[in-house]
């Protein structure tokens, strides 16, 4: 037995399932560049931690190597 569907209301449905999964990836992707955002400024922070500790290292070495 066919199925009375309007055409239009079809399309009207259509349209929503795809704007939803739409926004549902923008969503995700948006996290992802987050994410990725927080890491980098992690590593930068790594980064900086290291510098430090290699400057006091150096500092350090002169204080037993007499120079």
């Amino acid at each position: 037995m066919p199925v009375n569907i309007d055409p239009e209301q079809l399309n009207d449905e259509r349209e929503q399932v795809i704007a939803k999964w739409l926004f549902k990836d923008v969503d995700l992707i948006s996290q992802q560049i987050e994410l990725g955002e927080e890491n980098v400024k992690r590593f930068d922070e790594l980064l900086s931690i290291f510098d430090c500790c290699q400057s006091s290292w150096f500092a350090t070495e002169h204080l037993f190597d007499n120079t």
